[in-house]
């Protein structure tokens, strides 16, 4: 696709100045000029920096420039796929969408994956401006561990949760919305990839020898619920029970982000059926 269709996909919407540029990544606030609704259209470049195609020919990484552009190009299609498995989850209501995913050509070598979501507060956000009642805390666990249930169900594990990939619905619903899916099968040999190297991560994956365990996605949740039981902090080591959790919440809490993946709740299922069980008892 070129830019000329790009440019057409994005004619009914204005675009705002950038709000982040990070990682070969540049994300806009989007208007649609029908409608005023509001958009994010995010660009994701492969190569992040122009400088990476000359780091891969002169460490003989690839021999040719050809061989480079059709390693962005699987980057690319890579990006899209997970776009797709997203869209595919959003039949439920624990997954967003993105409105498009196209690729266009870079003039020089490599390509650009323009995907534009409708704008939703984030997780981050809520986390910011106030406190999460604990009814809406354990509602967002629920919701959570429903979402990673059903995506290992189509054959995949999410390694993107944290704050910012998580958006509150117009029904008040929290819904996983961005990238960062792996196929099952690759669990045993991939490492996470840098980019979802964050606090939410579990302490195993700081190893870059490490492979992902298979509830690492478990720690992520309970890293979440933590800071929603802790006033909307994270510590920077999760020693000590979040102050807002009762005995029995913070014990589920701190089961979920145990440091040894042996510690943990095997998955979300198990999980799950802690944060029904207790819902039930103190409703």
């Amino acid at each position: 696709m070129s830019n000329d269709q790009i440019s057409h996909l994005l004619e009914h919407y204005i675009l705002g100045e950038p709000y982040s540029i990070r990682r070969g990544t540049v994300s806009y606030p989007a208007t649609e000029k029908d409608t005023s609704e509001r958009y994010i259209a995010k660009v994701r470049s492969f190569p992040a920096f122009p400088s990476v195609t000359d780091v891969f020919l002169q460490t003989g990484a690839f021999k040719r420039r050809e061989e480079v552009d059709a390693y962005y190009r699987e980057e690319a299609r890579s990006l899209c796929r997970q776009a797709a498995v997203l869209n595919a989850l959003s039949h439920s209501e624990y997954f967003s969408h993105f409105t498009f995913c196209q690729t266009t050509e870079r003039p020089d070598i490599g390509y650009d994956v323009w995907l534009l979501s409708p704008f939703r507060t984030t997780l981050a956000s809520v986390f910011a401006k106030r406190h999460i009642p604990p009814e809406t805390a354990i509602s967002l666990g629920i919701s959570l561990c429903r979402g990673m249930a059903q995506c290992r169900e189509m054959g995949f594990f999410y390694a993107g949760i944290k704050p910012e990939n998580i958006y509150l619905s117009n029904k008040g619903t929290f819904q996983v919305g961005d990238i960062g899916f792996i196929s099952l099968s690759a669990l045993p040999y991939a490492p996470l990839p840098d980019g979802y190297l964050t606090s939410y991560a579990p302490p195993e994956c700081t190893d870059c020898y490490c492979r992902l365990s298979p509830n690492a996605d478990i720690y992520s949740i309970g890293a979440i619920l933590y800071q929603a039981f802790n006033g909307g902090k994270l510590p920077n080591k999760l020693e000590n029970p979040p102050i807002y959790a009762g005995k029995e919440m913070a014990t589920i809490v701190m089961k979920a982000c145990a440091s040894s993946p042996d510690d943990r709740y095997s998955s979300p299922e198990e999980m799950l059926d802690e944060l029904l069980s207790y819902n039930k008892s103190h409703k």
